[in-house]
């Protein structure tokens, strides 16, 4: 599955979908206009503010008279900031709660994730879920999920996956689980949602990746994000400063090229076509104004895919750096794994 070239991909994709066209063309006809039902999700709340981890930043913000220039400057130096103190920080995590809308023969199918990362002093937990929405009628009595599955089945999008590393260690675990097909579920009793997961199936893919830049004795930057926010890649910025919350709140236009250096690639690869492209990149990020991520909100669209599907990439994080949520015995799957 991993090892398909982006040629393979793009056959199997083209093929599959030119079938699934001629199924959905006679059921869309048959059941009127279909919609996806919304499902609410557990949103992560914001975590407290790391007060003890370092003072409030000497730092003046542009005025409303300050120049583009000033303005993208203010939010880069942010955002580097936040990302040398998320580096150097031994304890610390991220939550993400994350919808890739894919957009094809008229209908939106929005596939939700969440991943979460944790990291203790060298070493790094990492888990993801992704998961794929109901698609129903109007009336709700007839369900098309399967003629939908099977599209967004192209894309290979539900799945477990849960990584290790340490500074012992050259590369990554990495383990992924897709049949059976992992579940998410609310649990009445235990007042959470539960993440069900065969991590002893015999289809478990077990393999190794690249480290990621996380803890403070790695040479290379640790970046948030693949997309470059960059004094050049950034095309405007509004800069606010919440000082009740002692938080400056940034957004970023970024331009589709000159940010995508790392991103455009592996997007024409997964989506198996060679016109696939940006469209539109905004990052909406908060940072604690002692110079600690707090929030970010990565909005990315691109379009070029095959049949002329598109998708829209939603991904909301939230931050955290107290004793609990940065003990990995309080995440499904972690605790025993890598070790």
């Amino acid at each position: 599955m991993k090892n398909k070239t982006a040629i393979e991909k793009a056959i199997a994709i083209l093929a599959a979908v030119l079938l699934v066209v001629l199924v959905l063309t006679f059921a869309i006809q048959m059941l009127k206009p279909a919609e996806i039902e919304a499902k609410e999700y557990e949103a992560f709340g914001i975590g407290e503010k790391p007060v003890e981890l370092a003072e409030k930043l000497d730092l003046e913000v542009p005025g409303e008279d300050a120049t583009e220039e000033e303005l993208i400057d203010f939010a880069v130096t942010l955002y580097e900031t936040a990302n040398e103190n998320f580096k150097n920080t031994e304890n610390a995590s991220y939550m993400i709660k994350n919808v890739t809308t894919m957009q094809m023969l008229g209908m939106d199918v929005p596939i939700p994730g969440f991943r979460f990362l944790v990291k203790n002093a060298d070493k790094l937990y990492y888990s993801e879920y992704s998961f794929v929405e109901e698609f129903k009628n109007e009336g709700g009595g007839i369900s098309i999920q399967g003629l939908i599955q099977s599209i967004v089945g192209l894309f290979d999008t539900r799945y477990a996956v849960r990584k290790y590393t340490d500074a012992t260690m050259d590369k990554t675990i990495v383990q992924r689980v897709a049949d059976p097909i992992p579940t998410f579920a609310y649990n009445e009793e235990e007042g959470k949602y539960i993440y069900d997961v065969d991590w002893k199936s015999e289809a478990l893919e077990e393999y190794e990746e690249d480290k990621i830049v996380y803890y403070a004795d790695q040479d290379k930057v640790f970046e948030y994000t693949e997309q470059k926010i960059t004094r050049e890649s950034v095309k405007s910025a509004k800069v606010d400063y919440n000082e009740e919350e002692g938080f400056y709140r940034i957004e970023v236009e970024l331009d589709t090229v000159l940010a995508t250096t790392l991103t455009l690639p592996r997007l024409k690869a997964s989506s198996g076509s060679e016109d696939a492209h940006y469209t539109k990149l905004v990052q909406v990020y908060e940072i604690w104004d002692n110079g600690y991520f707090r929030y970010f909100h990565a909005m990315d669209d691109w379009a070029g895919g095959p049949m002329g599907s598109a998708s829209k990439i939603d991904f909301e994080t939230t931050f955290y750096y107290d004793e609990y949520w940065t003990n990995i015995e309080n995440y499904q799957y972690l605790e025993n794994f890598g070790k």
